[in-house]
């Protein structure tokens, strides 16, 4: 009995070291690629806080006025460190613009809770308004993103490629839009930051007490 089980275990050890060996001659010629599609994302624009996290409702407060009979002008800061404007460009294009418009275009007005006020009328002296836009003391940045959290981790200040908007007022059926910053030649991929761009809106003398609030539209093209 015990030769009989000896000739059995030598069998069973032999069987098994010629299949592991046929095991390891398929692996060993069986290589596989791996392949990976990345697309393009889309271009896009946002008011964000100090680490990037978009803000849900961004506001500028203007400056307080007391009503008078000349006209006044009420200031404002567009782009601050807590409320930046981010421009998210996940795509191969080294060309866009990001501009600044009414939401409800040309005829919008600056609402009050009883009276309205015009952002688009050049002619203050009857009692109308006019809102300016001036970006060319801005300062422009590359955000460099944690890549764990999506955050803020770094800036680069002064990136090349990028142009400043010239300072311009609202004229309505004549600017309805108008250019915060745009890019030529700016590196793809890469997330730009805009602080900065000065407000005033001309309040004609005579103009109503109120609190006046109009909407506007940040876009990038």
């Amino acid at each position: 009995m015990e030769k009989i089980y000896k000739k059995r275990l030598n069998l069973l050890v032999f069987i098994l070291t010629g299949i592991i060996g046929n095991i390891g001659v398929i692996q060993s010629t069986s290589p596989t690629d791996l392949s990976i599609k990345i697309e393009e994302g889309t271009l896009s624009v946002d008011i964000v806080n100090n680490i990037g996290i978009p803000i849900p409702n961004p506001m500028v407060l203007m400056t307080s006025l007391v009503a008078d009979f000349s006209n006044k002008e009420s200031t404002g800061i567009l782009g601050t460190t807590e409320e930046q404007i981010f421009l998210y460009n996940p795509t191969a294009t080294q060309t866009w613009t990001v501009s600044i418009g009414a939401s409800n275009g040309p005829s919008a007005l600056w609402q009050g809770d009883n009276y309205t006020m015009d952002y688009n009328d050049p002619d203050s002296f009857h009692g109308n308004g006019q809102l300016n836009i001036n970006p060319s003391n801005g300062i422009m940045a590359i955000i460099i993103p944690n890549h764990i959290t999506g955050n803020v981790g770094s800036t680069i200040p002064n990136p090349s490629g990028l142009t400043l908007g010239t300072e311009t007022t609202f004229e309505q059926n004549e600017t309805e839009s108008i250019t915060l910053f745009n890019s030529v030649t700016a590196d793809a991929y890469r997330i730009y930051s805009l602080q900065n761009v000065m407000l005033t809106q001309i309040v004609p003398g005579q103009k109503e007490a109120d609190n006046y609030v109009i909407n506007m539209t940040i876009t990038a093209l």
